[in-house]
């Protein structure tokens, strides 16, 4: 039998702490230790235990250890479940989504009651086999109605594998890297055990997802516990995990592929450039339990590493702890020579927390790296790493521990997506936040995210180049309906066509509406409120705030010099 480390103990952690219970009320508006994150809105927890997300168009895809969770995010001040899928009871759930495909890992060994799926009848379906791991495929055209449409078994003893293949490795996790000139989406997928040395490769014809089938292993050296990868401007995939061994402390790190064809590598057929392992300093005698979890810069040219002791169950984060229980290490991706780390800020004894367990980096234009994390109990970070050997903190919430005290909860991850940061907690649901740091302020507006899969950006509409009475824009909308959160500074907003909401908050702001029915809030300070064509509602609050109307019929309040109309 395959030995199963973390993923054994952790499965022990959820089990221990449901006989306890935990709270499943939201609570990520009320937390003292909060900087530059506001809290938007969020959806309280149903009984699922969450784990990873992805995103397409309106919709937030959560997986659980029951199912999966589909969320009508059009308006993330106001969210709403579509679906709370729980027939598919087995693993943590990673997903992947692709159009109207919904691919989820299952990483625990099924049982003779798992179920996955519903018939036409609405009864569950059983799940292939005892001993089933891998993936199932789901048509989500309707998201009000995932059907089953596909599986891929790659554990031991499924008949799906290949003579002379020693072992398949299950599905821990798992990364799409989409190949629409062919039709096919591939998968790399994270093993579930340490003795599953490298990543398995699946590939999903598009027009056929029944036809799915496993067809090799890239071979990594190490087992890969996550693989993020890189199609930018170059195709780079990075395996981080640990050799067989986890009690030696150098043998956990990361494997860089490329997908190259000069260097011999293809999207569906990864090469290995290198490997780089990462010791734990000062010969400590708790050194890391694994490779857990790489990213890259925007650009690609840095990859970002992290571990996870304790399997991610412990209290690692306390002052009496080896410092590189909570670091996160920047590395010069093409050569993996070390740039800097960062260090998660310390937790008490009650809060599980172990270095960073997943981070995102956010697709700013204005020539920052910031990245958002989720980080456990310790919560969500938004740090600033243009200069990677001091990277910085410009944002973060971080709840108080649970009560009653339990070394397992918290954010599993926290991921930007269209100008929010959304938290997928353990057990308390989903958490939506928006960062007020003006380093993390971006007009990117993506179509769909699978956060470990990093694709080119989206062309950005010429107007995001903008002016307001002369002056450079800070914040920057587009033509859709956007709500652009100012800052304390300040601020030079633009909001182009769509029906706005504009909260300048603090400082001396400037702000040009748009073509649409806009509604602006000054907040704080001497403001500057000029509307634009449509029908807009000015509001300039506390300060001395001059209030401009455009081409419609507005209406201006709270401004000591105020127009209802200037032609």
């Amino acid at each position: 039998m395959r030995s199963k480390i973390r993923w054994l103990a952790f499965t022990a952690a959820l089990g221990g702490l449901l006989i306890i219970g935990v709270p499943s009320s939201a609570d990520h508006a009320t937390r003292p230790a909060t900087k530059n994150l506001e809290a938007v809105g969020d959806l309280t927890n149903t009984g699922a235990i969450n784990s990873d997300m992805a995103f397409w168009g309106d919709m937030a895809f959560q997986g659980n250890f029951q199912g999966f969770q589909i969320h009508d995010i059009s308006d993330p001040t106001n969210p709403s479940t579509i679906i709370d899928y729980e027939d598919c009871n087995g693993g943590q759930g990673d997903l992947i989504v692709w159009e109207n495909l919904l691919v989820r890992t299952w990483d625990v060994g099924a049982g003779a009651a798992s179920v996955c799926g519903t018939d036409a009848n609405g009864d569950p379906i059983p799940v292939s086999r005892v001993g089933f791991e891998g993936l199932h495929l789901f048509d989500i055209t309707n998201p009000a109605s995932p059907q089953l449409v596909g599986e891929v078994d790659i554990d031991d003893g499924a008949a799906s594998l290949p003579p002379g293949v020693l072992t398949g490795c299950g599905a821990h996790t798992a990364t799409g890297v989409p190949d629409p000139a062919n039709n096919r989406l591939l998968v790399y997928v994270g093993g579930s055990s340490p003795l599953c040395p490298g990543m398995d490769l699946v590939e999903i014809p598009l027009n056929n997802p029944a036809a799915a089938e496993w067809y090799g292993r890239a071979e990594a050296g190490r087992f890969c516990h996550d693989i993020t990868v890189y199609m930018v401007d170059k195709r780079r995939a990075a395996c981080s995990g640990s050799f067989p061994d986890l009690s030696i402390a150098s043998d956990h790190g990361y494997t860089y592929f490329s997908m190259d064809p000069a260097d011999g590598g293809s999207l569906e057929n990864p090469v290995e450039l290198y490997q780089r392992n990462v010791p734990a300093a000062n010969n400590h005698t708790a050194p890391f339990t694994l490779g857990h979890t790489s990213g890259f810069s925007q650009d690609g040219n840095v990859l970002i590493w992290s571990t996870e002791p304790s399997g991610g169950t412990g209290a690692e984060c306390q002052e009496s702890d080896a410092p590189e229980n909570r670091e996160m290490y920047f590395f010069f991706a093409e050569q993996g020579n070390l740039l800097g780390k960062y260090t998660t800020p310390t937790q008490t004894s009650d809060e599980n927390c172990a270095s960073v367990h997943i981070m995102q980096s956010i697709p700013t234009m204005n020539g920052r790296d910031v990245l958002s994390t989720g980080t456990y109990q310790a919560g969500t970070y938004v740090i600033d790493f243009t200069s990677p050997n001091v990277p910085a903190i410009i944002g973060y919430s971080d709840p108080p521990p649970l009560d009653p005290p339990n070394l397992l909860g918290g954010a599993w991850a926290t991921y930007w997506y269209n100008g929010y940061l959304y938290e997928s907690d353990i057990f308390k649901g989903l958490h939506i936040h928006r960062s007020t740091s003006p380093e993390a302020q971006t007009p990117v507006v993506l179509e769909f995210l699978n956060p470990q899969t990093m694709m080119p950006l989206p062309e950005l509409p010429a107007q995001v180049v903008a002016k307001c009475k002369g002056k450079d824009a800070t914040h920057v909308g587009t033509g859709a309906k956007d709500n652009i959160l100012g800052t304390a500074g300040n601020d030079v907003i633009v909001a182009f066509g769509g029906n706005d909401k504009i909260n300048a908050k603090g400082g001396r702001d400037l702000v040009c509406a748009g073509a649409g029915r806009d509604r602006v809030n000054g907040k704080g300070g001497n403001d500057k409120l000029f509307g634009q064509a449509g029908n807009d509602n000015l509001n300039g609050g506390a300060g001395r705030d001059r209030c401009v109307g455009g081409g419609g019929s507005d209406k201006a309040r709270k401004c000591e010099k105020e127009k209802s109309i200037e032609r």
